[in-house]
């Protein structure tokens, strides 16, 4: 495939599917990065705005899917992630609740 062609065929798939992130030039290569499937807390608070006793809020009232990674089972500790799918559906409910108590969107 030539060259520019290539380009043309990331940009064309990036643009026609919504859950692609807008592409990008790395190196002189343009590329098209995908969302995330999950995300570790700092990154859940950068994305959605909220602070982090929120999200463990969320999480411990079953509104957000999360797990906690850990290397072996016998560690204390593990690395907590959350579904960014779960997120983005919680944050627009959360917009569609507004919206029907507000009567009106923003």
């Amino acid at each position: 495939m030539e060259k520019g062609k290539k380009h043309q065929t990331v940009a064309a798939e990036c643009a026609k599917n919504s859950n692609f992130i807008t592409p990008s030039v790395k190196g002189g290569r343009e590329v098209c990065s995908f969302p995330p499937a999950w995300l570790r807390i700092p990154e859940a608070v950068r994305l959605s705005g909220l602070c982090r006793s929120t999200l463990y809020t969320l999480i411990g009232a079953r509104k957000l899917k999360s797990f906690s990674s850990k290397i072996n089972p016998e560690c204390q500790r593990g690395t907590r992630l959350i579904s960014y799918a779960s997120l983005l559906d919680y944050l627009e409910s959360a917009f569609q609740q507004s919206v029907a108590e507000e009567g009106v969107a923003q």
